[in-house]
């Protein structure tokens, strides 16, 4: 694989080595896997425990995609200058 790494990859990689820092991200895409299912599993639930209508969560989950379009605008228009490791909170300090 060509191509230079990010300094945080580096870091990772220099302190694990590549077969535990691959383990390592493999572990944190199942832990987003399973909490994400969790929540999905559960939201609803709680949500018609709290007072919420069937129409009131439908809305709800109707905005989820554009919210998800706006931050990518916002993203792309005033972070498009600056590194992925900065306003991710992975920078250097």
């Amino acid at each position: 694989m060509g191509g230079k790494r990010l300094p945080v990859v580096e870091a990772v990689v220099d302190r694990l080595g590549r077969r535990a820092a691959v383990r390592h991200v493999a572990r944190v895409f199942a832990m987003t896997w399973f909490i994400s299912t969790a929540m999905a599993a559960q939201l609803p639930e709680l949500m018609l425990a709290s007072g919420a209508t069937l129409a009131a969560m439908m809305g709800i989950a109707a905005l989820v995609r554009p919210v998800q379009v706006v931050g990518r605008v916002i993203k792309f228009t005033f972070l498009k200058r600056t590194h992925l490791t900065w306003w991710s909170g992975f920078h250097e300090k």
